[in-house]
């Protein structure tokens, strides 16, 4: 699967967790026109390259053992040994529990091997350190999506881009849950928009979807319909 991103200095796309990809707005074979092709093209799984302590906390220099552990880690992941880098990433929040990148990479392993709860208490005690982290927000509003949380999920996405309004992984991912999940059409259409808008270059994908879904509401007279809440 492909991550779409933004790349930013101090995270790394998920793809260490299967195949290393870099900076990249191509998308893979699994992202199609359908309906589970688009579900899953944007997971917001990214992992932080660099150990980051609390925003609560004064900053301070990140111990070099702890970066050093931190970089073990991500050899493993670049192996593609996730046991020894969940091994890695514990020892981090065991010794350095206010660090809160570890965290979020935990949430993130834990997602990709289906351990939604593990990957929730994870992903929870990051956004504690860290609330205005983009990275396990998107995390945490895909994992409340699978869970039907819809309404979690969007806050989740919104609480991302009001903080970082070029984030192109939450317009995605709001796009998706708009579209597809709350059925409201106009909103994901304006999502779709502002995704094409910051990411590294447009998607025809996208583009397509936006379309399609333009022809629905005008032929409809549909404003969208909010969907159920979670």
């Amino acid at each position: 699967m492909h991550i779409y991103k933004r790349c930013i200095s101090w995270l790394l796309p998920l793809a260490v967790l299967a195949t290393v990809v870099g900076c990249s707005t191509a998308p893979s074979d699994e992202w199609g026109g359908s309906e589970r092709g688009r579900d899953r093209a944007d997971n917001g799984e990214r992992i932080e390259r660099q150990v980051s302590r609390s925003r609560r906390q004064p900053r301070r220099d990140v111990d070099p053992a702890a970066q050093a552990m931190f970089e073990k880690a991500l050899e493993a992941l670049y192996s593609n040994n996730l046991r020894a880098a969940e091994a890695w990433l514990v020892r981090i929040t065991e010794r350095y529990p206010d660090y809160a990148s570890p965290w979020t990479n935990l949430g993130i392993i834990y997602a990709r091997a289906g351990r939604d709860k593990d990957a929730l208490a994870a992903l929870d005690q990051a956004l504690m350190l860290a609330p205005d982290d983009c990275a396990p927000l998107v995390q945490h509003g895909v994992l409340m999506r699978k869970r039907g949380a819809f309404r979690k999920a969007e806050e989740a996405y919104l609480s991302c881009v009001r903080v970082d309004p070029d984030n192109a992984a939450a317009h995605l991912n709001l796009g998706i849950l708009y579209e597809l999940y709350l059925g409201r059409l106009e909103d994901a259409i304006r999502s779709y928009q502002r995704y094409q808008s910051v990411a590294d270059s447009p998607d025809a994908r996208v583009a397509s979807w936006i379309a399609v879904l333009a022809r629905r509401v005008a032929a409809n007279g549909s404003r969208g319909t909010p969907g159920a809440s979670s």
